[in-house]
């Protein structure tokens, strides 16, 4: 009792800290679809100036400030092409929102950290972290974008490589080495039906490897669905997000800005598995509701399972 007293309390001083509170009169008001598109095209003119990248993050970490709008029924839809790697590749982008992987690769997870490694002796985070100028993996690509009425559309390809300036770790445990195989279960929400523990194993993962996956979510906050390899996301209702820094709050109306935590109503269900020898499939599905009458521990529950 007494833990389970002090894992709330913990959640609750995380809320507290994190949440920014209400936004100053004359705070910056602008849709989130013309932010996220406002930001791509800034991200395409910059993303071969090392300097210009890194201190676009810089600002965005110390300096954001503005209140973003997603109104009801506005939708943002998300389609990958095709894209031809560079020899330095090892991951890039095809069609209908899939990846593959074109060098041969070591994975493990280690301290909350994914670790890679191209032979086995060194190993490289895919810790990004701009004020550190810190890049594990650098991600080349190409985006177009548009806006029509209330939706976004993206359209992007990619292709990554290793970072400019990768974290090194030095790990130093003998894990067994795993080929990847189908059936392999990474993770789920239940533990006991995990088969291939990747913070004691290392995985091997070949090239040509498949990496896709269904992200579907339901309720009447958010709607994100996948269909005809199509990712849509689409507000249920009208949401506002407060950001300062790299803190956040959210309302549903501009006004009141401390919602309930215990209001909120969450139930994911996330597995990541080998579908084939070589074909690496992750499945999200979740629904998520707020409703003022009624009290659910259910992200309380969630958070605290995965900060322990």
């Amino acid at each position: 009792m007494k833990l389970n007293k002090i894992l709330f309390l913990l959640l609750i001083m995380v809320f507290v800290i994190t949440s920014c509170g209400e936004p100053p009169e004359g705070t910056e008001e602008i849709k989130l679809i013309e932010f996220i598109k406002r930001n791509i095209d800034i991200l395409s003119k910059i993303k071969d100036d090392k300097e210009k990248f890194i201190q676009y993050f810089k600002d965005m970490s110390n300096n954001l400030r503005l209140l973003l709008s997603f109104e009801k029924d506005t939708a943002i839809y998300i389609k990958s092409e095709k894209i031809n790697p560079e020899p330095d590749d090892f991951t890039h982008t095809l069609d209908n929102n899939q990846f593959k992987t074109i060098k041969p690769l070591y994975v493990t997870f280690y301290k909350k950290d994914t670790l890679f490694s191209f032979d086995k002796k060194t190993w490289y985070s895919n810790f990004n972290d701009a004020n550190k100028e810190i890049e594990g993996i650098k991600n080349n690509y190409f985006v177009t974008s548009w806006i029509e009425d209330k939706s976004l559309y993206i359209n992007y390809k990619m292709a990554f490589s290793l970072g400019r300036n990768p974290k090194i770790v030095d790990l130093k445990e003998d894990r067994e080495i795993v080929a990847l195989k189908k059936g392999m279960i990474f993770s789920n929400m239940d533990k006991n039906k995990i088969n291939t523990d990747l913070t004691e194993k290392i995985l091997f993962v070949p090239e040509n490897t498949l990496l896709s996956g269904y992200v579907n979510v339901t309720g009447n906050i958010i709607n994100s669905q996948s269909k005809e390899d199509i990712i849509c996301l689409k507000a249920m209702q009208n949401l506002y997000f407060f950001i300062r820094k790299m803190m956040f709050s959210f309302s549903f109306d501009k006004v009141n800005w401390n919602l309930n935590l215990l209001s909120f109503s969450v139930d994911p269900k996330v597995e990541v598995y080998a579908k084939d020898d070589n074909h690496v499939f992750f499945d999200v599905t979740a629904e998520a509701n707020y409703d003022a009458t009624k009290t659910s521990m259910s992200l309380v529950k969630l958070i605290i399972g995965a900060a322990f």
